[in-house]
């Protein structure tokens, strides 16, 4: 795709304000566009256990030409590609977009060229008389109803699917090969810290390798599909609930799966710092099979400097290839007090402690812990 295309010629007119927008923006969420249409913020403004059911009135009548009417009266608070915003409707317009170009319906264009392909047989926009769509539950376990949408992106993708199909996508998406899936997860915007492909949640730099995740679901359900390239590693962990702190439940899991998976924890020690006579030594190393040079800063933030991962105290240094250090006086830290501590990778990745760290805390943050004896 020709990412630094403007949009204006390969969609039909939309508004003015548009008119300097790029592919990638739309792509990278810099498109400047509101999160969602049609407009729901009146009815989030309370939410309950009703809160749901108003928003599938409101959505389950919404055309595309809805859309395109609602669209042009958007007003930008900002420059396009400038300033990272989710925006639904930016997967609509793309959606649109790729139907101005194969003059074809976005749903076929996916079928013939993704599900098909993959051998994604239960993955589809409308069930048959004998299948079932399954309900979900919110965070007070109330049956939620079906998500309802006439639109590909802007309210959600209607597509229907199950485990066993999203695991044909995990392998597709860890294919090294295939031309597609690199692009797809390419750093388009030469970022430092993370980026975000090709409509990816968010792509980052981890102590497992480059990492990249997808986080949604619909009424009732959550789903975080996450892929470890540089570990040939997808997960994917689908739940029938879904309320405010799901989304932080799942990721947290999947990083505890992946490190019941990578990590030995059969031989423990101390991590992350080692003692001479009158330093502390903090000490990162990066896995060798891992693209070190995907890693531009590591950060030491915990309770010694306030959590603050851009204190320039405490930039660890690149010994070599893989390996960061930080040296600080043993004076700086009293003696018996424990000091909890996280690596941070790139700004984006706060890494908890390892399963074979003896110093890792009790908390669900899994810090690590710093003891002058």
């Amino acid at each position: 795709m020709m990412t630094k295309e403007n949009i204006s010629k390969v969609i039909i007119p939309i508004c003015s304000t548009m008119v300097n927008q790029s592919v990638k923006d739309l792509i990278s969420y810099k498109s400047a566009i509101p999160s969602v249409l049609p407009d729901d913020r009146e009815i989030l403004k309370t939410f309950d256990d009703q809160t749901t059911f108003k928003l599938v009135e409101l959505y389950k009548n919404y055309s595309k030409t809805d859309f395109l009417r609602d669209l042009k009266t958007v007003k930008l608070d900002t420059i396009p590609g400038t300033k990272y915003l989710y925006s639904n409707p930016s997967l609509e317009m793309t959606g649109l977009m790729l139907e101005n170009i194969y003059n074809k319906p976005f749903e076929k264009l996916v079928e013939n060229n993704l599900w098909s392909k993959l051998n994604m047989n239960k993955t589809k926009f409308t069930l048959n008389a004998n299948e079932k769509l399954g309900n979900g539950y919110n965070s007070n376990h109330v049956l939620m109803p079906h998500f309802v949408s006439q639109l590909s992106g802007s309210s959600g993708l209607r597509a229907k699917s199950t485990l066993g199909d999203l695991m044909k996508f995990l392998k597709f998406e860890l294919d090294s090969e295939n031309k597609v899936v690199q692009e797809s997860q390419r750093n388009i915007t030469n970022s430092n810290q993370d980026w975000y492909g090709y409509f990816w949640d968010r792509i980052y730099v981890s102590e497992f390798g480059k990492y990249a995740f997808k986080h949604g679901g619909a009424y009732g359900n959550q789903v975080m599909f996450s892929v470890f390239p540089e570990q040939n590693l997808g997960i994917c962990v689908m739940v029938n609930i879904s309320g405010p702190e799901t989304g932080e439940i799942l990721s947290n899991s999947t990083f505890d799966i992946a490190n019941d998976l990578l990590i030995d924890n059969k031989n423990k020690n101390i991590y992350g710092y080692r003692s001479t006579d009158n330093k502390v030594i903090f000490s990162y190393t990066h896995d060798k099979i891992l693209d070190n040079s995907l890693i531009k800063s590591i950060a030491v933030a915990g309770t010694l400097n306030d959590w603050n991962a851009d204190n320039k105290s405490f930039q660890m240094i690149r010994k070599n290839a893989d390996t960061f250090e930080l040296a600080i006086p043993k004076s700086q830290f009293e003696k018996g007090k424990e000091y909890q501590f996280k690596f941070v990778i790139n700004k984006a990745r706060w890494m908890t402690a390892p399963n074979n760290a003896l110093n890792a805390d009790k908390t669900t943050d899994k810090n690590l812990i710093l003891k002058i004896e």
